[in-house]
């Protein structure tokens, strides 16, 4: 079986009230992600877990093996051969409005205090109202040692003949597609199942993103990202082709998340992981030629500048964006739209594991392959 990578990231928020519940009860969001990991975990485990998500009047989030998942509501809900193409920008969109809205609430104040300032607009991070959000049915089918394997399910009508050539429908057909969370100490990601069975890879990973993010900001004030994995060399082949085809480089943008531990964030000596933790904070980087002259990048492996190289190759593992400006115009992005899929095969056994009833009557060996291939992934874009 074959399985597209992607990794998630928690950041932890912290909010003087809560939006959504009203409550003022405080939350250390900073504790509950350094226990992230366990507190993920336990959202699998055996058991019922009846805490409702949202504001508290949504489902429980799981009944025995059963699983209610969650997608965030957008205006309009995309058919699903337009959900994988438009999960990124419905994605992009919910942030630009709520952004907006802290704007035009923080000129309002300003306004009524008669503050004569500048607000700057800020990327904010905000889950819509979680009232009308679209619903799938899941279940784990698999949980053991931090690996914990889904089944997201979907009905679909089947359409076919009968002996006498009659067209037939056949209502009670179900499909389902397999979803892998790893929560490690040295690994956070989502294997996303290649073949689309019930939906399409990226709305998968989005469905994944939306209830995890469910689950963890109301009650531990900590938001996850999912975010496909890209390979360095993607990075430096593109970036030669155009330079090899006239286009000069002129601008190189890196954005970098909040720092995730246990990840190497050794980049640049660590400086950035030990402003984003005592700050709250992201990082980024603009490389620009000096005096509008192009960059002087060289992109073959051994002549790469090491630097640029260690912020590639942390920004292909931890899926985060990096932009490229051109003088001939053009722009690319490598992050959500990644340069190429990074695929991980595992035995077609897994495949079987629902004929199972009880996740405590699961072998071994799956979570331990899945962590082998796992550290393949981080491995992947390793030293130039």
């Amino acid at each position: 079986m074959e399985f597209l990578a992607y990794r998630f990231d928690c950041w932890p928020i912290e909010f003087e009230k809560q939006e959504l519940t009203g409550s003022d009860d405080e939350i250390d969001g900073r504790a509950n992600f350094e226990n992230r990991k366990a507190i993920i975990d336990g959202f699998f485990e055996e058991g019922d877990r009846t805490y409702l998500l949202g504001d508290g009047s949504q489902p429980p989030f799981k009944v025995g093996n059963e699983l209610f998942l969650r997608r965030y509501k957008t205006k309009k809900i995309d058919a699903e051969d337009e959900a994988e193409e438009n999960a990124e920008r419905q994605r992009v969109k919910l942030e630009m409005e709520a952004a907006n809205k802290l704007l035009e609430v923080k000129k309002a104040e300003n306004a009524e205090k008669n503050i004569r300032e500048v607000v700057e607009e800020e990327e904010v991070k905000r889950l819509p109202k979680s009232d009308n959000d679209s619903l799938f049915a899941g279940r784990v089918i698999y949980h053991h040692d931090g690996v914990t394997v889904i089944r997201v399910q979907k009905k679909r009508e089947l359409k076919g003949e009968d002996k006498n050539y009659r067209q037939i429908e056949y209502k009670e057909n179900y499909v389902s597609s397999m979803v892998i969370l790893v929560v490690r100490d040295d690994c956070q990601y989502v294997f996303v199942e290649a073949v689309r069975r019930a939906y399409a890879p990226a709305t998968l990973s989005y469905i994944i993103e939306s209830t995890l993010n469910r689950l963890l900001m109301v009650k531990y004030h900590v938001m996850a990202q999912v975010k496909p994995i890209r390979r360095l060399d993607d990075f430096w082949e593109f970036l030669f082709d155009k330079q090899t085809r006239g286009a000069a480089l002129k601008k190189l943008h890196f954005k970098f998340d909040y720092p995730n531990m246990p990840w190497p964030d050794e980049l640049l000596g660590g400086r950035f992981k030990r402003l984003g933790l005592d700050l709250n904070a992201e990082a980024e980087i603009i490389l620009k030629g000096q005096h509008g002259q192009p960059l002087m990048l060289k992109t073959k492996s051994g002549e790469r500048n090491a630097d640029i190289n260690d912020m590639a190759r942390y920004s292909c593992d931890k899926g985060n964006i990096t932009n490229a400006s051109f003088y001939d115009g053009t722009k690319a992005t490598f992050g959500y739209r990644q340069t190429g899929s990074v695929k991980v095969s595992l035995p077609d056994t897994l495949d079987k594991l629902q004929e199972h009833v009880s996740p405590t009557l699961f072998p071994q060996w799956v979570s331990e392959d899945i962590i082998l291939k796992a550290k393949e992934v981080s491995r992947m874009n390793g030293e130039d």
